[in-house]
């Protein structure tokens, strides 16, 4: 799981093996890019 921070860059943050907690890219060409990934949306319903 991780959380996009930048969509128009293609950068979330996420936990890596290898770095921890890091900002890592899911632009094409990327490893993350070259991977299947499916976006969710929170929507706070608190009134």
């Amino acid at each position: 799981m991780g959380i996009v921070v930048d969509p128009e860059k293609k950068i979330f943050i996420g936990a890596q093996k290898s770095t921890g907690v890091a900002e890592a890219s899911y632009a094409p060409g990327k490893y993350w890019g070259n991977r299947s990934h499916e976006f969710l949306r929170f929507r706070n319903n608190i009134h």
